[in-house]
C-alpha cells in the first residue's frame, strides 16, 4: 500500500509511514507508535589548506522521524568518495563508515527492518517511542 501522506510504499500492516511518520490506521495514536529511521549518505567538500588539496568526502547519517517531528539521530566518521563525487561500496573506510553507524543505532534500541538501493548502504530502522 502507499501512505495516504507522502504516497511511499509502505507494509500492508503498517500502522505508521516509515518516511513521514503519519498513521496510516484509524484509532491510531503516536503514544503506540514506533519511531523510524533511515540511513542516508551525503556529500563533504573538505579543503586542507595546508597543502591546497582538495577532496571529495561523504559521510552517513541517521534521520529519525516520529511523534517530535524530524531529527538527526547519529552521523558516520568521513569517507572518501571516488572521482565523481560517489560511494565506493566495496572501500572498507566506507563499509567501515556505514557498519559502525549501524552498529551504534542498534546499541540504542533501532531494529533494522530494511536495507536497500544506493549502493546497498540505506538502511531502515525502527524503535518503540521512549
Amino acid at each position: 500500500m502507499f501512505c495516504n501522506n507522502c504516497r511511499t510504499q509502505i507494509s500492508d500492516e503498517a500502522n505508521f509511514c516509515w518516511k513521514c511518520g503519519k498513521p496510516q490506521k484509524s484509532g491510531v495514536k503516536y503514544e503506540e507508535s514506533q519511531e523510524v529511521c533511515e540511513i542516508v549518505w551525503e556529500w563533504h567538500h573538505e579543503a586542507r589548506w595546508l597543502d591546497w588539496e582538495w577532496r571529495d568526502r561523504g559521510y552517513f547519517k541517521a534521520i529519525a522521524i516520529g511523534p517530535s517531528g524530524k531529527y538527526i539521530v547519529a552521523t558516520s566518521k568521513l569517507f572518501a568518495l571516488d572521482g565523481d563525487c560517489c560511494i565506493q561500496s566495496d572501500d572498507p573506510e566506507t563499509l567501515a563508515a556505514h557498519n559502525d553507524l549501524v552498529k551504534r543505532l542498534v546499541q540504542d534500541g533501532w531494529e533494522p527492518v530494511e536495507s536497500s538501493t544506493v549502493a546497498g548502504f540505506n538502511n531502515k530502522f525502527r524503535r518503540r517511542v521512549r
